[in-house]
């Protein structure tokens, strides 16, 4: 996917992409695809999430998943073909500049949804900006070219991770992921009171290390309790979690730490999955507060995003392009607007919705 197109030929594009994607398509298939959530669900800042299946019995007691009853695992039900008409026609997808994250409420590895996800790789890698996470155990790595990896790994402690496959492996195919892709460590999550230093010596090799945070609900906290102590992390705490709520850990001086010492193990550390995935593209986003990652974004004309919006059906009465941003008021669909903005500029984006003139007197 060529990070050349303009606005307005990425638009075009999108929509030669889903009518070929519709296109021989039965229609029972398009319309699993249509009433499908990746059809309408709005991308999160770093990218839409793609769902390969879900649940998981692994059992990790970090992980949110446990709490959402989701212990059993099952393939997503859209083929991958289907999976590609309904990313296609979701309004707030941009092809080559949207982010497309597999991996999430399941593994994609289990035997129950590796079939799914390598079908659903097959059908969005030449979309662009791929990322899939995982335990593993992956094999082959050669359907992963292309596709920017990450192998999570947070401990070297088995209690914490019952039935993952032990890091040891994991790090091997981290390397042999690496041997074909941009792959990194996923050092997820950083666990306050966890000794997680080692994990960066033995992701050497690999494309770098990503530093991920910890959310935890009241269930996660119980089960850790049960194997460590958990005062540092109810320490960080800004209030503690209520039920199935997720309450994000501070771990900001973690990270720091941690990205210091992966630079003297000669690893690139990123912030976030989001800015892994950009640098295995080659592209350079300023759209949040963990960058600058990459180089510099592509120059975006506002006359153009302009008309873009006016094709969208936003309404625009004006957008200003900012060293490092993007503004605009429009009078229609906003929350496309700013999808759409904050894709094509990889910038930062404020979109002010124009109220309608009161018709009363």
């Amino acid at each position: 996917m060529s990070a050349d197109l303009s606005p307005l030929e990425l638009l075009r594009l999108k929509r030669e992409l889903a009518e070929e994607a519709r296109r021989g398509r039965p229609g029972e298939s398009a319309s699993r695809a249509r009433s499908d959530p990746h059809a309408r669900r709005e991308p999160r800042p770093c990218g839409l999430t793609v769902h390969t299946g879900t649940g998981c019995y692994r059992g990790c007691l970090y992980c949110y998943v446990r709490d959402m009853g989701l212990t059993e695992a099952r393939p997503y039900p859209l083929t991958g073909p289907e999976l590609r008409l309904a990313v296609l026609l979701n309004p707030f997808y941009v092809p080559g500049r949207t982010q497309l994250a597999l991996g999430s409420i399941t593994e994609p590895f289990l035997p129950e949804t590796r079939g799914r996800t390598l079908e659903y790789l097959d059908a969005l890698r030449d979309l662009g900006m791929v990322q899939i996470s995982t335990k593993g155990p992956m094999g082959d790595p050669s359907p992963l070219e292309g596709v920017s990896v990450l192998v999570s790994a947070c401990t070297l402690r088995g209690e914490l991770e019952p039935l993952a496959p032990p890091v040891g492996e994991r790090m091997e195919e981290l390397r042999r992921a690496a041997e074909v892709t941009h792959a990194c460590l996923f050092l997820r999550p950083i666990i306050p009171g966890e000794h997680q230093s080692p994990l960066l010596e033995m992701a050497s090799g690999s494309s770098g290390v990503v530093l991920g945070g910890l959310r935890v609900t009241a269930g996660i906290l119980e089960r850790l309790s049960r194997v460590m102590d958990v005062f540092e992390i109810l320490r960080r705490l800004r209030r503690p979690p209520r039920g199935r709520e997720q309450v994000p850990v501070d771990c900001s001086d973690l990270k720091r730490r941690l990205a210091g010492e992966a630079r003297r193990a000669g690893l690139t550390p990123y912030p976030a999955a989001c800015s892994a995935n950009a640098a295995a593209h080659g592209v350079g986003c300023r759209a949040c507060s963990m960058g600058p990652c990459g180089p510099e974004p592509p120059e975006v004309d506002p006359g153009e995003l302009e008309r873009l919006l006016e094709e969208l059906g936003c309404r625009p009465r004006s957008v200003e392009v900012l060293p490092g941003s993007v503004r605009a008021s429009v009078g229609a669909r906003p929350r496309l607007a700013l999808h759409w903005l904050r894709a094509v500029s990889l910038r930062r984006v404020r979109v002010t919705p124009l109220r309608r003139p009161s018709s009363r007197p």
